[in-house]
């Protein structure tokens, strides 16, 4: 989830909450005046102070109850429960922003709590108190999410949101100190223990973004996160005991910028439309959509990814949806007329090239490892064609590499032990009957650009055809 989207969510909720609180606090008000009334007694003075601290606290939890239960649909892996370190594992090996901001998320969106409890009610001035109360709720709503099937009960979220509760706990123990009358109920040291979770929480996150920094290659989002049960997995068909050790090379490939990324999308655009008109530039977390208007032609546009300058080419009006314009045509072209038509336009295929028609219309070229011009082409290139010749969609997943250095993998052996082990990427908790065909070295790219090999499996997975990956790299 973007920022964006949670400032809009929380805005949302804010205003909700805000009506639900007012409605809560004035219900409580007018039960009060009567009940004062019948019984002929007076009620005490009311405290604006207290009353405030109500409502503020009141629409914090409206938001965390809107954000966590009311803002996601029905969640098919609602019975799967990741075990502890999960959200953090996935998050290291895919090297994602997004996955570290939910992680971050999850703990700030308790401070407020754990600010905001002991802050209006005296009882929970004990850290321990306040940390209880914050794992009981962040524990109804893990419940919760599992009982209404709107969410995976994670034990991560129990975490970091009992973590986001003690680092509220510490920030209302520093305002306690230089605001509160009762300064004397403060033990000496009180101030720095309360605060030791901030500290160790910006300490680990700062290790973390340390060590990767230190390491030479990027992480190998292969690698898996959970094991697969092993008894919700059957291994069968051909069997691989090459024990032999060998080294692979790794191979280095360019890693663009957001600017040098735009610049791309320039220089394709004029090379597919020539003159064209950018309009949006969208940068996210693993690429940037780039969109231009060419004439009276439309929109098109270009996604190019940073590691590695894969992109996608599209023109908008056509080139994802299945339309008259390309789908029936009279004649479907061959693999030179394709070639040709890609070559106008700046890509020159190897001849090596594995060509496959997917439909009338619809071309891919698989490359593996092929020389050219002294360096090395890898990958794959899809591209849809219209009834003129036109580029509709082109997914040029074609990586130019550099020799980088060999390195000790796995052999064989192992890489078949651990998929027999359920030692391979995979979510859910269905029962697979995996039927294993070959194996072959496959590469990919890794955090940092630089490209991995891996044991790829081809299997039949439930009778469908399919391949799981093993990371070679010990």
């Amino acid at each position: 989830m973007s920022l964006i989207n949670v400032y809009y969510m929380a805005r949302e909720y804010l205003f909700i909450g805000g009506i639900l609180a007012v409605l809560i606090i004035v219900s409580f008000l007018v039960i009060r005046h009567f009940h004062a009334k019948r019984n002929g007694t007076t009620h005490r003075k009311i405290n604006g102070k207290r009353l405030f601290w109500w409502l503020v606290f009141l629409c914090y939890i409206f938001v965390v109850i809107g954000a966590t239960m009311l803002s996601r649909g029905s969640n098919y892996e609602y019975e799967t429960i990741s075990p502890l370190f999960f959200s953090y594992k996935n998050a290291w090996n895919s090297w994602s922003v997004t996955e570290w901001r939910n992680i971050i998320l999850n703990i700030c969106m308790f401070v407020p709590f754990g600010l905001l409890l002991p802050m209006g009610i005296k009882w929970f001035r004990k850290f321990y108190k306040t940390y209880a109360a914050g794992f009981l709720f962040s524990l109804l709503i893990e419940l919760s999410q599992r009982i209404f099937k709107v969410g995976i009960f994670e034990p991560d979220d129990l975490l970091d949101n009992t973590l986001g509760a003690a680092i509220g706990f510490g920030l209302f123990i520093v305002l306690f100190k230089l605001y509160a009358k009762e300064k004397a109920n403060l033990r000496k040291g009180a101030t720095f223990a309360s605060n030791i979770p901030l500290i160790l929480t910006v300490a680990i996150f700062v290790s973390i973004y340390v060590s990767y920094s230190c390491k030479e290659l990027g992480n190998n989002n292969n690698r898996y996160v959970k094991q697969y049960g092993i008894n919700r997995i059957n291994v069968y068909g051909e069997k691989f005991t090459d024990d032999s050790q060998r080294r692979l090379m790794v191979y280095e490939s360019e890693a663009l910028t957001e600017k040098e990324a735009y610049k791309r999308a320039e220089e394709l655009f004029k090379k597919f439309d020539g003159e064209a008109d950018i309009y949006y530039a969208g940068y996210y977390d693993d690429e940037a959509w780039i969109r231009a208007r060419v004439g009276d032609e439309g929109s098109k546009e270009i996604r190019i990814k940073y590691a590695g300058g894969t992109y996608e080419y599209c023109d908008m009006d056509y080139g994802y949806s299945a339309t008259d314009y390309y789908s029936k045509a009279a004649t479907s072209y061959d693999e030179q007329e394709v070639r040709e038509v890609l070559k106008e336009h700046g890509c020159d295929i190897c001849s090596e090239a594995v060509f496959t028609a997917e439909d009338d219309m619809r071309f891919r070229f698989e490359v593996d490892r092929c020389e050219e011009n002294g360096d090395i082409v890898d990958g794959s290139l899809e591209v849809k064609l219209s009834k003129d010749k036109r580029i509709i969609l082109l997914k040029d997943n074609l990586i130019t590499l550099k020799p980088y250095k060999e390195y000790d993998v796995i052999s064989e052996a192992e890489a078949y032990k651990q998929l027999t082990e359920g030692k391979f990427k995979r979510y859910g908790n269905d029962y697979l009957n995996i039927e294993v065909i070959d194996c072959r070295i496959a590469y990919s790219i890794d955090t940092k650009g630089f490209y991995q090999p891996n044991y790829r499996f081809d299997v039949n997975i439930n009778g469908k055809e399919a391949w799981i990956m093993i990371p070679a790299l010990k």
